[in-house]
């Protein structure tokens, strides 16, 4: 499992991937099989804390396509990418469930839970400009949500490889944030479409920190 994950993450062949393992495991003075446990350890927490900060991006880019269709820009498109990003969010949250231990990140993924349900009942209503505050504001609290269970996968890892995978998911999620905020602007009426243009430019410096962090790192 190991050496799949090295070829796959390095796009190098079955004996490199060993290779790999075996210099791995002579610096550390731990046998092979000791490394390769704890590459496949860390590959699983990486995966726990990517899936969980998919959730946030998706409830961003839900209330963006949503804001296409109420602005019938590419609608029909928007609306076959609504279909299919509720899709995505159905999987990665049956993911979870099934990945997560109950008795640690039950209460977290039960928020998620909770928080999804109104969003993804809105979203079968016919689009509306006058719903979109309700359902962006429902997509926050799902948002809300899914940052805890991430940031708490992240803890329980305690490595700094799971900071770094989760700010860059959270720089997904901030692209979409920014393009929903701009569609906000322009299909609000003022004082509250103020308000996202506000939004949208303390998103893009907040991308901009998060974007020199991750240079750093």
């Amino acid at each position: 499992r190991a050496k799949g994950i090295l070829m796959f993450a390095r796009r190098i062949p079955e004996d490199d991937a060993f290779r790999l393992l075996r210099e791995a495991a002579m610096h550390s003075k731990q046998r092979v099989g000791q490394v390769a446990q704890q590459l496949v350890d860390a590959a699983q927490q990486a995966a726990r804390v990517n899936r969980a900060g998919q959730l946030r991006m998706l409830s961003q880019r839900l209330v963006k396509l949503y804001a296409l269709r109420v602005a019938n820009c590419d609608a029909e498109q928007a609306t076959a990418l609504q279909g299919l990003t509720v899709e995505l969010m159905t999987q990665r949250l049956e993911q979870l469930t099934r990945l997560l231990s109950r008795p640690t990140f039950g209460d977290l993924l039960d928020g998620v839970l909770e928080a999804w349900a109104p969003l993804r009942s809105a979203l079968d209503a016919p689009p509306r400009a006058t719903a979109l505050l309700k359902l962006d504001a429902q997509a926050e609290a799902l948002l809300t949500a899914a940052e805890a269970l991430t940031t708490a996968l992240e803890h329980a890892g305690a490595t700094p490889t799971l900071y770094v995978i989760n700010l860059a998911g959270r720089q997904r999620m901030l692209s979409q944030r920014l393009a929903k905020e701009a569609l906000l602007a322009g299909l609000l009426p003022e004082p509250t479409a103020e308000l996202a243009r506000h939004a949208a430019r303390r998103t893009a410096i907040e991308a901009e920190q998060a974007l020199q962090v991750l240079q750093s790192a």
